[in-house]
């Protein structure tokens, strides 16, 4: 689901993602757009110092959409600038026992089924699936690579 109702074809999407800066730029404005740090504010708590856990998630977030299938590919691609802390601050983070992340996952799920059931189109005839995929494998959809969308 696209925040502009403006935009009609994918190729209007192109501008967005030819110059890698403006990627990441328009990457974390839809996270803004999901309200992401509503989803994990209960966890910022958990960091005092340095960078806060809701940019770190938020970097982890968008990995899969700058084609990095982890951090050391990000870092090694010179996106070093988003990686404030360097790859520790990452890697730490991940490994932390205290925070619950299939709730973390869950939220998001929930969160994201909001804002489509608020926003989206509902035609009301058949049942509906969220299908999440965490897999690097390719994927295919019905109006724009990488993205699937399927009503049963």
């Amino acid at each position: 689901m696209l925040p502009s109702k403006g935009i009609e074809s994918i190729e209007e999407l192109k501008k967005y993602f030819s110059i890698p800066e403006k990627k990441v730029d328009y990457l974390l404005d839809l996270l803004k757009f999901f309200d992401f740090k509503r989803i994990h504010k209960k966890l910022d708590v958990l960091k005092r110092q340095g960078s806060s856990i809701s940019s770190i998630l938020s970097v982890l977030v968008i990995l899969p959409f700058l084609n990095q299938a982890s951090v050391h590919a990000l870092l090694r691609s010179g996106s070093k600038n988003m990686a404030g802390g360097g790859k520790d601050v990452f890697y730490r983070t991940k490994n932390r026992q205290d925070i619950d992340w299939r709730g973390f996952l869950t939220s998001f799920v929930k969160r994201f089924l909001a804002i489509v059931a608020k926003k989206g189109e509902n035609d009301g005839a058949g049942p509906r699936c969220l299908a999440l995929d965490d897999s690097y494998l390719p994927k295919v959809g019905t109006k724009a690579e990488f993205v699937g969308r399927h009503k049963v």
